[in-house]
Parts: C-alpha cells; sequence; structure tokens
C-alpha cells in the first residue's frame, strides 16, 4: 500500500535537537502524533519521544520554547523558530492528542497542559488571529464552556466561531486551511457530543462546505489541488509548492469530509498524488512544515479509511511496534 509504505519511509526522517529549532520540531511531531522521534544532540543521537522533549521544554538549536513569566504562570514563546502563530503549540499538541494532564517542566517549575490551556484562554483578544487557539480550545474544554480574558472580556465558542469567520481564509496562514481546519473540528467535536448544530455553529459547517466544494472544483487532472491555494487554479511545476498546497489542503479534508467523502474518487486521487509525490522523490529535502503536513494528512486518512479494517490486535506496519503499543499520553480520542 503507497501511503503506507510513504509514512514508514519517512518515519526513518527524524529531526534532531542540533539542527532543528522548536517550530520545525514542533511540526515533526505533528506528522507522527505520540509516535515522532527527535534524536538528542544530532542525527546520530538517541531517538527522544518529540512531545516530551517540547514539554520539558528542552533546547532545539538553542532555543527553548517555553518560559514563565513573573507572575509564575506558563507562556508559550512566539517568534522566529519558535511559534509562528499564538496558541500553535497548544494547537500542535491537541492534534497529536496528547492529555491535558501531560506534564510540562520549565527549569524547576512544573506544570501540565492545562496550565497551557488556561494561558491560550487568557490571551484571546478580538480582531486577532484565533485559529490555532481554536483548535487547541476545541479539543481539550467544553465546548459550553465560558473564560474571561486578562482584559476582562468574556469569550465562548460562538464567539471563537465568529470572531474566525469574519477573519479572511485566502490570506491566512498557509491558504487558511488552518482557519478551515479549526472551523471544522469545532463542528465535528459538537457533533460527536450529540450537541445541537445551530447558531454559529450551522453558519461555521456552511462555510466550511463552501470551501470544500471549492477545493474540489480547483483540483487538477493529476489530482493535485490548486497550487494557489483559495485564489484560484493553479498547476505550479515546482514540487516543493504542490507538496505545500495539496499536503495542507488534504490535512483539511482528511478532519473535515465525512467517511463517505474520504471514499470519493476525488479524494483518493488526491490522496494517490501526495503519496507518490512523496514516495517518488524521498530523498528531496523537503523543508519540514510542508513535508510534516503531508504526512500528517496521510496518516489521518490511513487512520480513517484504512485502519477500521485492519485485523484485531494488528497494527499499522509504518511504525516500530514498541511505538504503537497503548499510550497513556493520549486522550484516545479520534478526529
Amino acid at each position: 500500500m503507497r501511503v503506507r509504505g510513504v509514512l514508514k519511509g519517512y518515519y526513518r526522517k527524524q529531526l534532531n535537537s542540533t539542527d532543528n529549532d522548536p517550530w520545525e520540531v514542533m511540526h515533526g511531531m505533528l506528522a507522527y502524533g505520540v509516535n515522532s522521534r527527535i534524536r538528542q544532540g544530532g542525527p546520530n543521537g538517541n531517538p527522544i519521544t518529540s512531545v516530551g522533549w517540547l514539554c520539558f521544554n528542552k533546547p532545539c538549536k538553542g532555543q527553548a520554547m517555553l518560559y514563565v513569566n513573573p507572575e509564575g504562570e506558563l507562556r508559550a514563546k512566539y517568534g522566529v523558530g519558535l511559534q509562528g502563530h499564538l496558541g500553535q503549540l497548544l494547537a500542535m499538541l491537541a492534534q497529536c492528542r496528547v492529555s491535558a494532564d501531560y506534564p510540562i517542566q520549565v527549569g524547576k517549575d512544573k506544570f501540565t497542559i492545562r496550565d497551557l490551556i488556561e494561558a491560550e484562554k487568557k490571551t484571546c483578544y478580538p480582531k486577532t488571529e484565533l485559529t490555532f487557539k481554536l483548535l487547541a480550545l476545541q479539543y481539550y474544554i467544553d465546548l459550553n464552556d465560558k473564560w474571561m480574558n486578562d482584559q476582562g472580556l468574556e469569550w465562548d465558542f460562538p464567539r471563537l466561531l465568529s470572531e474566525e469567520m469574519a477573519q479572511p481564509v485566502r490570506t491566512a496562514a498557509c491558504g487558511g486551511t488552518h482557519r478551515l481546519s479549526a472551523l471544522s473540528l469545532t463542528v465535528k467535536t459538537r457533533i460527536r457530543r450529540g450537541e445541537p448544530v445551530d447558531g454559529e455553529y450551522a453558519e461555521a459547517m456552511d462555510f466550511v462546505k463552501k470551501y470544500q466544494q471549492y477545493a474540489f472544483r480547483l483540483q487538477n487532472k493529476d489530482g493535485s489541488l490548486s497550487t494557489q491555494w483559495f485564489k484560484g487554479p493553479g498547476d505550479e511545476d515546482d514540487d516543493d509548492r504542490r507538496i505545500k498546497t495539496t499536503g495542507h489542503i488534504l490535512e483539511w479534508l482528511c478532519y473535515s469530509l465525512s467517511d463517505e467523502e474520504l471514499r470519493d474518487q476525488r479524494t483518493i486521487r488526491a490522496v494517490s498524488y501526495l503519496a507518490n509525490l512523496m514516495y517518488s522523490n524521498y530523498d528531496h529535502e523537503w523543508e519540514v512544515g510542508p513535508r510534516s503536513h503531508a504526512t500528517h494528512a496521510l496518516l489521518l486518512y490511513d487512520e480513517r479509511v484504512f485502519q477500521p479494517f485492519d485485523k484485531e490486535g494488528s497494527i499499522a506496519f509504518y511504525l516500530p511496534q514498541a511505538n504503537v503499543a497503548k499510550n497513556n499520553q493520549t486522550n484516545g480520542k479520534k478526529w
């Protein structure tokens, strides 16, 4: 199976703490979730869990992601080589399904991911990019929760959805795919919990559906998705551009489409294109971000389409058996 062959092959391309910065390691973590590994001290170092490395604030290319503010509260740094967007680390941990009780340590100060959740809730501000906060919070807290930010403004999920839908998609990070993923997953969480899809949730569902239809209208004959994101048709002859756009758009589609839609020929063509592109260019030095999102897209597709038909007791063969044993780091939720 080409998808699993690609996943198995790229699993061997592990990042390391000397050459890769926190932003890259965070993306490498996303690719395989709690099974992701980073090599300590260089490409030949011992493999260490990426989740543990980041949550225990170990240095990556000389930088550490987390700090404690003067009030003794946990915070994540933002900037070049660190978080590219506020809330991004927590969003990545959520997408890796890491438990809210997982420990975090900054020097001698001990926390859990719950402390990072509270930090992101306190820094929700109107008319700012809230994409990654929504990606994270829809996973970690109840959709009926309300909270106050550090300016005394009340927030809830309808407000987060409204703020995000008021922001542009086409000029947002990575063509708007992360914004669409946040909206999609929030609606799916609402449905999974058996709660009504009304108001802003219904608006978000319609919003996402229109972009799904548009993404397929822009699909190229070879199965790739537009190299112009959602700005219009795009079929650039640049493999680096193609893995970036098709990988990101397919990742969002794997979050948002129904089980039936994932088996639609249009989706299958996109998956086949991406898997073949990565297989045929295994030795190519892809950028870490696009490679990680593309790998994650194939992982999500495998989880939703192929793994339900694996024989009981079997494992996905692209990971070492020791790494796919039951892991108490996760909440056990599926997208």
